[in-house]
């Protein structure tokens, strides 16, 4: 009876920290509110390496996704890793032949937009590519 009674609280705790882990996670990776105004310029580049938007943007408490969709004519998709952004004013893609990149101070970034945090005086730069 001893050993179930131990087999028991041994399987509570380990199922504590398993529930505690992904709690942990779960909020770690969520992207954060802006409480401040910040500066965002964002650049649109072409395939042929027109600019074709190259504004400053009042970021306060906005995610990128929030901000792209609510100042420019954006498609944006949902899949299974992130959303997607398909058309950004005049340059539409399909993900086949060409899709959008996206640099955050001139590097690439390795998120998409559901998980670039703001920040004042960013560049985010989307630039249309070849496949």
């Amino acid at each position: 009876m001893k050993k179930l009674i131990i087999k028991i609280i041994i399987s509570i705790v380990v199922i504590g920290f398993a529930v505690g882990a992904i709690l942990i996670f779960n909020n770690l990776t969520k992207p954060k509110r802006i409480n401040h105004n910040i500066d965002v310029n964002i650049v649109l580049i072409d395939k042929d390496n027109n600019v074709l938007v190259n504004d400053n943007i009042e970021g306060k408490d906005k995610l990128l996704k929030e901000l792209l969709e609510e100042n420019y004519d954006v498609r944006i998709e949902k899949k299974n890793y992130g959303s997607v952004i398909y058309d950004f004013n005049e340059v539409k893609t399909d993900f086949v032949t060409s899709y959008i990149s996206i640099y955050v101070d001139d590097k690439y970034s390795n998120y998409g937009i559901d998980y670039i945090q703001l920040y004042d005086k960013i560049k985010i730069t989307f630039k249309e590519m070849m496949i």
